[in-house]
């Protein structure tokens, strides 16, 4: 089952000097690349952050009528004056997108 409320971000704490510790069994390196939704960020000023969220919507199989709903904590928009960064929770790992998180009836963001 994924885990609904992990995010993390760090910032100039990890040493990439040292080699990850594995958690499976093939050996682990640091990227020498970034990730797309990062390298559009390199050498921007962060001007706002937004923390984003989502409708999770249940329903109950043996009574259709019976639905919960409750808004989720996401993750975090991080507005730069290029473009900008959201870092989002995709379960298991950390989600990263170029792409401005939208707004409806589904999705929804808030200044911090």
């Amino acid at each position: 089952m994924g885990k609904f409320d992990d995010l993390s971000i760090t910032w100039d704490t990890i040493d990439v000097a040292v080699t990850p510790k594995a958690w499976v069994e093939w050996p682990l390196e640091w990227r020498s690349t970034a990730h797309p939704a990062l390298l559009s960020c390199v050498g921007s000023t962060i001007h706002s952050m937004r923390a984003t969220t989502f409708r999770f919507t249940t329903h109950n199989v043996a009574d259709p009528g019976d639905v919960s709903e409750v808004w989720l904590t996401a993750g975090l928009w991080l507005a730069t004056n290029s473009r900008g960064v959201h870092i989002f929770n995709a379960l298991d790992e950390n989600g990263l997108s170029g792409e401005r998180p939208g707004r409806d009836g589904d999705r929804d963001w808030r200044s911090l």
